[in-house]
């Protein structure tokens, strides 16, 4: 293998040559382990470097075993003024294996981004342009002691090697950094989330002062609040990302239009809100789909994704499964009476926020089912905010998203609830039931995004009254940018005439004095909507026709 090209593409070495090096290789395989270490020694040959520095190999990126820290450990007693420089290397996939990424096949084959040693040795020999060797902006010794020092609370005993994996998760953060720089902004994604709250000195503080009132040993909840942690903190990959995004293209493109209808001026200026801002993202809530909807969006748009609030009764096996790993959170339906569940979910989502990942969820809490907006919801929007008010978040943007369909699945079901009969549970027999009755035509979606809630702090914890009309002000911004649709006026006219039938003619007649109403008090009119919609009178008729309404 000839790695000189490869190394030539760029220095590992930080630019003062005066200064101790630590560097710490993010490594998977002996193979990446040998590249990397001759990436170094090549670059301290050319230089001519005085001295040489010692090596730290870890695996960052799995988030299941935790850090081996133990020769870290070790290496960190070096000076402080000592550069600590991580190193990974990418393996990005062929042009034609970048078009199937997120493919179920590849849970057999392997993710063409993680090779094994024989295949990365290949790539080596006959594409070394898949190969990108990445530098973690580096940063002192004594810089990372006093950030530990300042959010982390350890015993003597534990310190060393909680400070090692403090320092493994900031080398982990900046070569994510790097990486996305090549990779793109959707691939941005939370890291080792579990183990640092554990060690963080606020959350500490707040399961010693619960243990305290409740009379219990505080490592007693601290691993009871590990469980709690295992169920609810997204873990999302850049595999499930890839394969959550496919997995909403299809659903969505089994009966509706492949594009949806969207102001993409809009969407950038949601990128910047988002990018500098605490943010929720509050959608309304029609049909199972509409968590799909903004996701997709954003994954076209190179958003990082948004993490989704769930209720537990989705966390069924398989779904639950992919959306855990693609930044669903699931909580209990119910948790008023656990101070310890409502602490842990209370610092995560501070954390989140905190780190810039923007939320969404319904936050009418169900689905509406006759198209109005039902009243909010108010337990999860309190939950953020408290969260916020505990991290002293400043200039928190909700911003409301109203989410349309020409026709829904779920009428079905709304109409046979009306007869009486009770909400089937959710489960993955279901849910393939579901899938596979969205295969028919049903028009377009159409996501439109209003102007954000803007809060210079949150409200004080237990202002109902200020959550109450912070809750109604995002309901009447998402109505206001609730556009009048082509379908949804023709629905309009029919059920105005009920039980009278309508002609074609008189239908088009009706819709001229409704669109001339709506425009002369300028109600939003969806932006993809003809004028000419005579013309199209007799497919979108087919279309009700053959769903029966």
């Amino acid at each position: 293998m000839n790695l000189e090209q490869i190394y030539n593409k760029k220095n590992p070495w930080p630019a003062r040559e005066s200064q101790q090096v630590l560097f710490i290789l993010d490594v998977r395989t002996r193979l990446e382990e040998e590249v990397l270490r001759g990436w170094v020694a090549h670059h301290a040959n050319a230089d001519n470097r005085a001295f040489e520095a010692p090596q730290v190999c870890i695996d960052l990126k799995d988030e299941r075993t935790g850090f081996d820290s133990g020769q870290l450990v070790m290496s960190l007693a070096l000076p402080d003024d000592t550069l600590i420089a991580p190193l990974r290397i990418v393996w990005t996939p062929s042009e034609e294996g970048a078009l199937t990424l997120g493919r179920l096949r590849h849970l057999i084959t392997g993710d063409p981004r993680k090779p094994s040693p024989r295949r990365g040795k290949k790539i080596l020999s006959t594409a070394p342009d898949r190969v990108h060797l990445m530098v973690g902006k580096p940063d002192t010794m004594a810089n990372l002691k006093q950030r530990f020092e300042a959010h982390h609370a350890v015993g003597e005993a534990s310190s060393q090697e909680e400070f090692a994996n403090f320092v493994a998760r900031q080398a982990a953060v900046v070569l994510d950094m790097a990486e996305r720089q090549l990779k793109g902004g959707r691939y941005k994604m939370p890291r080792h989330v579990a183990s640092a709250m554990m060690a963080n000195s606020d959350y500490n503080a707040a399961v010693q002062r619960l243990a305290d009132e409740q009379g219990k040993p505080k490592d007693e909840l601290m691993k009871e609040a590990s469980q709690y942690m295992k169920e609810m903190i997204s873990t999302p990959t850049s595999f499930w990302l890839d394969v959550y995004a496919r997995f909403n293209t299809f659903c969505l493109g089994l009966g509706y239009e492949q594009d949806i209808v969207y102001d993409k001026a809009a969407v950038e200026k949601l990128r910047e809100v988002v990018r500098n801002n605490p943010s929720m993202l509050l959608w309304t809530h029609k049909t199972y789909l509409d968590g799909m909807v903004v996701p997709k969006v954003m994954w076209d748009n190179d958003f990082p994704m948004p993490h989704m609030f769930g209720g537990a009764n989705m966390n069924f096996p398989g779904l639950g499964y992919l959306l855990h790993r693609a930044g669903a959170i699931f909580i209990k339906r119910s948790f008023q009476d656990n101070e310890l569940y409502k602490i842990t979910l209370r610092h995560y989502i501070g954390y989140l926020m905190e780190k810039r990942f923007p939320m969404n969820w319904a936050f009418e809490g169900t689905r509406s089912r006759m198209g109005k907006l039902m009243p909010p919801r108010y337990g999860l929007l309190k939950y953020v905010l408290e969260a916020c008010d505990a991290t002293e978040a400043r200039d928190i943007h909700i911003i409301p998203i109203s989410i349309s369909y020409d026709i829904i699945r779920d009428v079905e079901e709304y109409a046979t609830e009306q007869t009486g009969r009770g909400k089937g549970a959710e489960s993955l027999q279901w849910f393939i039931g579901y899938i596979r009755s969205l295969a028919r035509p049903m028009g377009k979606v159409y996501m439109d995004i209003g102007e954000p809630v803007v809060l210079e702090k949150a409200p004080e914890p237990g202002d109902r009254l200020a959550l109450s009309k912070i809750a109604f002000e995002v309901a009447v911004e998402a109505n206001h940018v609730t556009p009048i649709t082509f379908p949804s006026l023709v629905t309009m006219s029919l059920l105005g005439a009920a039980p009278k039938a309508l002609t074609e003619e008189e239908v088009i007649e009706d819709l001229n004095a409704l669109l001339g109403w709506a425009e002369s008090r300028n109600v939003r009119i969806s932006h993809d909507f003809d004028r000419s919609f005579a013309d199209q009178m007799a497919g979108l008729l087919g279309i009700m026709i053959d769903e029966n309404i």
